[in-house]
């Protein structure tokens, strides 16, 4: 198996340098988080390493039910993603094509800053949720071609929660309404 020169350094460098005692944090965000998914359980549950936590921001669909199982077990409350509001990328690739799945390990953040643990089902019921709400309210209004409408904005605010920017502003709020 070929493998990136990064994770290769870890794993020569392991018996020198890995003590259980320190914890090994890994984030990334979209692609990023999974693939230091991947990476993680790959030091996890191959490798051996016994103090490893990863969160994910935004983090695409990655491996089958098997593989998620298997995160879900020998992580349990050391993996978390964190998905923002209506964040598109999250719901890729799609479930119906390739089987792919996620942890139930959610935390949603809201644009008001709010942050709860979900799961996935409830991300997706939110998230229609507020379209359907947009919706009824634009045709309400007597907007014939409100869903239509809506449902761009929806995709192109998906996009925009997507971006890291908003993922840190929306923490930062979420940190402020704490206090």
């Amino acid at each position: 198996r070929k493998e990136s020169s990064a994770a290769s350094d870890v794993y020569k460098r392991q018996d020198q340098h890995y003590d259980p005692k320190y914890k090994i944090i890994i984030n990334g965000h979209s692609l990023g988080g999974s693939l230091g998914l991947i990476f993680g359980a790959r030091l996890k549950i191959e490798e051996g390493f016994k103090n490893i936590e990863v969160t994910t921001f935004g983090q695409p669909r990655v491996g089958n039910e098997t593989f998620i199982d298997s995160v879900e077990k020998h992580f349990g409350d050391d993996y978390r993603r964190v998905v923002n509001d209506l964040d598109i990328v999250p719901k890729l690739p799609p479930v119906t094509k390739f089987k792919y799945s996620h942890s139930d390990k959610l935390f949603l953040i809201e644009e008001s800053g709010k942050v709860y643990k979900a799961d996935s089902s409830a991300m997706y019921i939110h998230q229609m949720k507020e379209l359907m709400l947009e919706v009824a309210d634009a045709i309400s209004k007597g907007e014939e071609d409100a869903f239509q409408r809506k449902l761009k904005e929806n995709l192109k605010e998906s996009a925009s929660d997507h971006a890291i920017d908003n993922y840190i502003k929306y923490l930062q709020l979420s940190l402020r309404n704490l206090k």
